[in-house]
């Protein structure tokens, strides 16, 4: 199955009414995770990467139907 991330992110912000746009460095991020694959994000702060993870999983319940519950994310944030 091929996923397209911009039809994905142009539904969500349709459905919430958001401008939301994703640099590259997300869109790649998020299609891995949303692909299940193995993803370590390392990008400056402020730059989104709790978008790459959290929203993989509004993706899959609200725009596509598919209910995957175990996605297998980790987070992980520390000051350096």
């Amino acid at each position: 199955m091929e996923i397209n991330v911009d039809n994905l992110m142009a539904a969500v912000n349709s459905k919430y009414k958001w401008s939301l746009q994703l640099k590259d460095n997300q869109r790649i991020v998020i299609l891995q995770v949303l692909q299940k694959q193995h993803v370590l994000v390392v990008l400056p702060t402020g730059y989104g990467k709790s978008l790459c993870y959290t929203l993989p999983a509004l993706l899959l319940d609200e725009v596509s139907g598919i209910k995957i519950c175990r996605l297998g994310v980790i987070s992980i944030f520390t000051m350096l």
